[in-house]
């Protein structure tokens, strides 16, 4: 792109910290010797996207965003560091829905060869740009149709594919089945499975695991993905030449000091027997799974594991009177246990008139617990409603360990 030249970038340094509003109504219509807009549209890009994409952005200054929406709907670093591990060293790689290409730039690192598929001619080209921008000259680009590349006589074979279908209808509403993501996966498996050894799948995590296993007629792994406060996505690795029906079920947080997995396998799931149900005394230590381990539902699993009691088969949380310190999630200590009566509400604010407040299995949200206790969101401490196994109403008063 002839107009991405040095003037292009020195303009986007020297208006880096101006207003992009501003920086439209001055100099949108303006002609010169490079589109104005789409200097804007960095600048704003790399403010919206710097703590997404940060190690992109260190280790490519010129990196170029064709569109916003790209970098909206693009993998962030941390998530792309994950993927990369999940490729085999100097194997080659086919993305067949590269978008703005974070996946594959991350992948590149490891793999021998990667071929990046993007129907849009817009972001195949930024793709070739930012390639170069990165020293990735093992990557190449094809700008076309997935389904058109798999299909093709002429196609080369990968040791891995990945491709990450959209999530949204064409109305943009959510999907919640795997065959009606764009493009179906489903039907596009035995062209797939001739081009590669292995298919990862990127989906969303409103997707039901054991119906995606279905979708997919069985997979080596399903990975729920996200970091401590949310879960970011599932993944179906499915091994085409892969004999064993086993299925590994990973839940993987990524922490600011590490990864906490949490793996086992439907066989164990389905073996665990039944957590103990009780109340705690208060010393006692409760157990929140991070949200990606959450997602797993592998409830009887963790209780069994880690040594926990539960409160309730429908209660997603925990307790012991000793601490597990391996288990997958946060850990509180429980300063009280305080049954949820019409005494006990009207004193609460003044005992705790900052606390948050969290509703699990309650009968009404969090929002409407905190206006019942007439309390302001915030501070160290945390108010837990839940119902016991003996459907009592409890508040737990806790605190981060």
């Amino acid at each position: 792109m002839e107009e991405l030249n040095s003037e292009f970038y020195k303009w986007i340094d020297e208006h880096a910290k101006d207003d992009p509003l501003k920086l439209r109504l001055k100099y949108v219509k303006q002609s010169g010797g490079f589109d104005y807009d789409a200097a804007i549209r960095q600048i704003e890009c790399r403010r919206q996207f710097r703590k997404k994409l940060a190690d992109t952005l260190a280790r490519a200054p010129r990196f170029y965003f064709p569109t916003r929406l790209s970098g909206e709907q693009s993998t962030s670093d941390l998530l792309a560091d994950y993927h990369k591990t999940l490729v085999k060293i100097n194997e080659s790689l086919i993305d067949l829905t590269s978008g703005l290409g974070i996946d594959v730039f991350h992948c590149a690192e490891v793999c021998s060869r990667v071929v990046a598929v993007e129907w849009s001619e817009k972001l195949a080209r930024a793709l070739r740009i930012n390639a170069a921008q990165l020293g990735r000259d093992n990557i190449r680009v094809i700008c076309g149709d997935c389904r058109d590349v798999i299909s093709h006589p002429n196609t080369e074979m990968f040791g891995t594919a990945f491709i990450d279908p959209a999530r949204r209808d064409a109305n943009g509403g959510r999907v919640f089945s795997l065959a009606d993501c764009e493009p179906d996966v489903t039907a596009m498996l035995p062209s797939i499975s001739k081009i590669c050894r292995r298919l990862i799948v990127k989906m969303s995590p409103m997707l039901d695991i054991s119906h995606t296993i279905n979708a997919l007629d069985g997979c080596s792994q399903i990975i729920s993905l996200g970091t401590a406060t949310e879960c970011k996505e599932l993944i179906a690795v499915k091994d085409f030449d892969r004999k064993s029906s086993e299925i590994e079920i990973k839940g993987i947080t990524l922490l600011p000091d590490g990864i906490s997995d949490f793996s086992y396998t439907k066989e164990e799931e389905q073996g665990a027997t039944m957590p103990n149900y009780s109340i705690p005394e208060s010393g006692a230590y409760l157990y929140e799974p991070f949200p990606s381990v959450m997602k797993l539902s592998a409830n009887k699993l963790l209780a069994v594991r880690y040594g926990l009691d539960a409160f309730h088969p429908n209660c997603r949380l925990y307790h012991s009177a000793e601490i597990a310190e391996a288990f997958p999630g946060e850990i509180f200590e429980i300063e009280n246990v305080i049954e949820y009566s019409s005494k006990n509400i009207k004193r609460f604010k003044k005992d705790f008139p900052l606390i948050c407040v969290t509703a699990r299995n309650f009968g009404i949200s969090s929002e409407v617990l905190r206006i019942k206790l007439g309390v302001k969101e915030g501070g160290e401490r945390r108010v837990i409603g839940l119902t016991s196994y003996d459907n009592k109403r409890l508040l737990l008063i806790v605190k981060r360990n």
